[in-house]
C-alpha cells in the first residue's frame, strides 16, 4: 500500500512493506530512502535524508494496522492478511499507538466482545484512532480511563482471547 504526501513542499510517496524484512520506503524526485525495519532500533524511530531535509520517523504497530509517522504527518497503512492470520491473540498489543487523550471507553472490564468490536477510542494529533477486538474475546482488565492523556506504548487493556472448542 502506498500513500503520497507533500513535506515542505516535496512531494513524496511511502510505502510499507510487510513481509520479512519489514521495510518502509520514502521516495521522491529521483531519489528513494528504505528503511529496514527488522534492524532499526527497539522503537522504530529514527532520521531519514530526504531532499536536503533529515526527516525524524516513527513506526507503531497496532493491532489492525502500521501508524508511520514521518515528519508529524501519520500515514496508516492496515495489515495485510497474511501478517495479521500469523499475530497470536494472547500477544496482541493494546498499548497506545502514540500520546493521545482517551475520549471513549466502549467496553468494561469483564465485557465477552466479538472480533472488530471498538473497546477504546483515542484522540492523538486531531485524529480519531479505534483500539478494537483482534477476535472474540473478553476484557479481562482496563488500564485507561475517558479524559485520561496517555504516552505512546501505554497499555490500555488487558484482552483473553476466546478458545474455540
Amino acid at each position: 500500500m502506498k500513500h503520497k504526501l507533500v513535506l515542505a513542499g516535496t512531494p513524496m510517496t511511502v510505502t510499507l512493506t510487510q513481509k520479512d524484512p519489514m521495510t518502509v520506503t520514502v521516495a521522491h524526485a529521483d531519489s528513494e530512502q528504505q528503511i529496514d525495519l527488522s534492524v532499526a532500533t527497539y522503537k522504530r524511530t529514527g532520521r531519514i535524508r530526504v531532499a536536503d531535509r533529515l526527516l525524524t520517523f516513527f513506526v507503531t504497530e497496532t493491532h489492525s494496522s502500521f501508524w508511520v509517522t514521518l515528519d508529524g504527518s501519520v500515514l496508516v497503512f492496515d495489515k495485510d492478511h497474511g501478517r495479521a492470520a500469523a499475530s497470536d491473540d494472547r500477544e496482541a498489543n493494546f498499548a497506545a499507538p502514540m500520546p493521545g487523550k482517551i475520549i471513549q471507553v466502549a467496553v468494561a472490564e469483564g465485557d465477552e466482545v466479538e472480533k472488530g468490536t471498538v473497546l477504546v477510542i483515542m484522540e492523538a494529533m486531531k485524529m480519531e484512532h479505534r483500539i478494537e477486538a483482534p477476535s472474540a474475546g473478553v476484557v479481562v482488565t482496563l488500564r485507561c480511563a475517558e479524559g485520561e492523556l496517555v504516552e505512546q506504548g501505554y497499555a490500555l487493556l488487558d484482552f483473553e482471547p476466546k478458545t474455540e472448542v
